[in-house]
């Protein structure tokens, strides 16, 4: 069985892949557009998908030590994106399941039984 923080090492390198970029690159400094859609991306599915989750503290320091509000600030921007971008939301399944990790239902649904 797979441990959350190997779990979150999987999104990270799935995600970095899909956006074309190398996992460093992902939990580095760097905040083009393109960039930093793939870090909320991994931030979100980190946090909403992989059961039991992670604190965000913890979050961040599996991101490249970034404060936790930063992980927490992201997934809440990534719950108002999956709800209004539905092409957003299919590349997040697509992430999701080749990383091997079970959706939870629909992914736009996903953030509103979270309560955030």
């Amino acid at each position: 069985m797979t441990s959350p923080t190997e779990a979150v090492e999987t999104v990270i390198q799935h995600v970095a892949g899909a956006y074309g970029y190398a996992p460093s690159e992902l939990l580095g400094r760097r905040r083009d557009k393109t960039l930093a859609e793939a870090r909320l991306v991994a931030y979100w599915i980190a946090r909403r998908a992989i059961k039991p989750p992670l604190s965000y503290p913890e979050l961040g320091r599996l991101f490249g030590h970034r404060d936790h509000t930063t992980v927490m600030s992201g997934v809440v921007r990534m719950d108002a994106r999956l709800a209004t971008e539905p092409d957003l939301a299919v590349r997040v399944e697509e992430l999701l399941r080749a990383a091997l990790i079970p959706p939870v239902r629909k992914v736009r649904v996903a953030f509103e039984e979270t309560g955030t």
